[in-house]
């Protein structure tokens, strides 16, 4: 299985029992002032929560979402 990246995806795949949704802070106008509104960029993207003591830190793949 290793070394065969559809298999692998198609695994870790299975895991995903949650979903979650993506959501950006952004500038926009509201009866003429600027504000700073949450804004959902994806929703629904199947996700696995793993929650555990180590602090979470940014992967390559975490961060191309931005």
């Amino acid at each position: 299985m290793f070394g065969n990246v559809k298999a692998e995806r198609a695994a870790v795949e299975m895991t995903y029992t949650d979903t979650c949704d993506i959501i950006r802070n952004v500038e926009k106008e509201v009866d003429f002032i600027n504000r700073h509104i949450n804004e959902a960029v994806y929703k629904n993207i199947p996700c696995a929560l793993v929650m555990g003591k180590s602090p979470t830190e940014a992967t390559d793949t975490a961060m191309s979402l931005s």
